[in-house]
């Protein structure tokens, strides 16, 4: 879900509400570009996958 906060105060507070596994982005940009990538682990070794 997207949501999109118009009061820079009430931004802030989700902002600091957010827990594990939410990502909030306090911007004033129009556009917002997340990029998801996948983590493998291989004996011990950390990939980064596109």
């Amino acid at each position: 879900m997207i949501k999109a906060i118009q009061d820079p105060k009430e931004a802030t507070q989700e902002l600091l509400r957010s827990k594990d596994g939410i990502i909030v982005s306090h911007t004033s940009n129009e556009e917002l570009k997340i990029e998801i990538r996948t983590l493998r682990g291989l004996r011990g070794v950390v990939q980064y996958e596109n």
